[in-house]
């Protein structure tokens, strides 16, 4: 049976999110343990995400290979005509929560907006009471969530898959100052990727100049890796089926950037040595080298094509010592065949006087206004 899931992602990575379900579903299994051949169909593509309808096993199973998502929400109740607190009480009890959570912890998360039903607090104590008179106690600090929104009179019910922020992959156990989102670095990987296929890169040497604890390079090495090293809300909900709860994990392996090197370059050996205790026996072998990127001298007589992708500090968190005039012209020296950089959005603003041409998106890390500067094709030298 077919159910809607809402997958959110931050704003601007909707386009990307697109492309990876339509990559990673493929992957995914039915429930005879096979590759599945259903599919899903998108039903609307919103700003922060795309609502979708597939089976229910193959809904949950996408947080496990998600790598651009923050979430991903079940759909338990849309309502298009809620202006009353007794129908709001009415839809909540007929939507069954409990065949999913049985006993376990939830807390509830209400959130009203040009609605009739304008009152958040008695919004949440309604909805606390409809769910009380069905022996569902919620308590605030569980982070499996029950969404209750209320847009415009129209009334949704969603239940938390994920858990901890998707971004939260669980092989980082130790980072350096103002980290890079996961979810970020992967964008940036993917946006790098283009349109060349998995096994093209084979011959592919990928460098980050600077490379700090190591996020840009870990996540490459995993990005179309299913994701095991943490666990996920749904994993704990009750009826699930025996695919879920015996999912093939040691299994599975799906072809990655298959890249012949990984080089991460600071001039900071404690950050590196932050990176190197990241890498565990599931990852491909990297080099972390305690180099000055603007002193790093490329191999000429190399064949193997080299990938850039950056994150170089940003002004507003860490100062940089260095200009954008250096940094293009170091760039441009190493001849890179694509490049990705994650810039803030003044460090964006002088990096496209300086190199015109190159595409880019729009985003936030933390906060913060960024850019994604790449190329997607191969550049010509």
């Amino acid at each position: 049976m077919s159910q809607r899931f809402f997958v959110s992602c931050q704003i601007g990575l909707e386009e990307l999110l697109e492309q990876e379900l339509h990559e990673v579903f493929p992957w995914l299994l039915d429930l005879d343990f096979r590759p599945q051949t259903s599919g899903f169909q998108l039903l609307e593509k919103a700003k922060g995400g795309i609502e979708i309808e597939t089976e229910f096993h193959l809904g949950l199973q996408l947080n496990y290979f998600l790598k651009v998502a923050s979430r991903i929400l079940l759909r338990l109740e849309k309502r298009d005509r809620i202006q009353e607190f007794f129908q709001l009480e009415r839809s909540l009890k007929a939507i069954g929560l409990k065949k999913h959570l049985g006993s376990k912890p939830f807390s509830i998360q209400v959130d009203c907006s040009q609605s009739r039903l304008g009152q958040e607090k008695k919004v949440q104590a309604t909805v606390e009471k409809a769910l009380e008179s069905q022996g569902l106690i919620p308590t605030p600090e569980p982070s499996q969530k029950v969404l209750v929104r209320i847009h415009k009179d129209q009334l949704s019910v969603s239940l938390d898959t994920s858990g901890e922020h998707l971004h939260f992959r669980g092989y980082r156990k130790f980072q350096g100052i103002a980290p890079l989102r996961e979810s970020l670095a992967a964008a940036a990987l993917m946006l790098l990727r283009g349109d060349r296929s998995l096994g093209s890169l084979q011959h592919g040497e990928l460098l980050d100049p600077m490379c700090g604890s190591g996020t840009l390079l870990l996540e490459a090495a995993q990005l179309y890796q299913p994701n095991f090293n943490r666990g996920y809300a749904f994993e704990s909900w009750t009826q699930l089926p025996v695919l879920l709860q015996k999912y093939p994990r040691k299994k599975m392996n799906v072809a990655g950037l298959p890249f012949q090197r990984f080089i991460g370059l600071d001039h900071d050996p404690q950050v590196l040595e932050l990176a190197k205790k990241n890498v565990s026996e599931d990852f491909p072998s990297m080099d972390w080298l305690v180099q000055d990127f603007f002193s790093f001298q490329r191999d000429p007589s190399l064949e193997s094509e080299l990938w850039v992708v950056s994150n170089p500090p940003y002004h507003e968190r860490i100062k940089a010592d260095f200009s954008m005039e250096d940094y293009v012209k170091k760039l441009q020296s190493l001849k890179p065949r694509r490049l990705a950089l994650v810039l803030s959005e003044k460090q964006a603003a002088g990096f496209r006087k300086l190199w015109p041409g190159l595409s880019d998106i729009s985003t936030d890390n933390g906060g913060l206004s960024i850019r994604i500067i790449f190329s997607s094709t191969d550049l010509q030298w």
